[in-house]
């Protein structure tokens, strides 16, 4: 008779893991502060903004595309005024014309309908994400994220 093997628990997330070194190569400081009581995980909202496309990405490379154009989506509306339509016209518009004129014809509506919805689900929640990664543990893609808070800034520790 045959036995059942029992399930191991998973190992920490090696997409943080892997965040952090790349970060840290960088000579970032990488903060692993917990989200705020009430607060979702931003890879979590990330993830849930780009929900209604995720289906349509069938290879990690058109998922990690994806992320890519949710992390512009949601960094997008940080910037104000000027700053704003600087940098939308600057990189996110060659960005999304770049494909060719059916793929720009595919990403200017998921892009505005990630803007849209960014407003819609996540308007009061400042954190910028200043790097990403995605990996593939076999059943699915997980998505870690690195932040910044906005707020004032710390003096540098010596």
């Amino acid at each position: 008779m045959a036995h059942k093997r029992k399930k191991q628990a998973k190992p920490p997330s090696t997409g943080v893991a892997k965040l952090k070194r790349e970060l840290l190569q960088e000579g970032l400081v990488v903060d692993t502060a917990e989200p705020a009581p009430g607060e979702k995980k931003l890879s979590a909202a990330l993830i849930e903004l780009v929900a209604p496309f995720a289906a349509s990405a069938n290879s990690l490379h058109e998922y990690r595309t994806l992320i890519s154009i949710g992390v512009t989506a949601w960094n997008l509306p940080l910037l104000e005024g000027k700053d704003f339509e600087d940098f939308y016209n600057q990189l996110i518009r060659p960005l999304l014309e770049a494909g060719g004129k059916d793929l720009s014809r595919e990403a200017h509506p998921i892009f505005n309908t990630l803007l849209q919805r960014r407003q819609r689900l996540f308007a009061t929640d400042k954190r910028l994400i200043v790097s990403y990664t995605v990996t593939d543990n076999g059943d699915e893609y997980n998505v870690a994220v690195a932040t910044v808070r906005p707020g004032p800034a710390k003096p540098p520790i010596t």
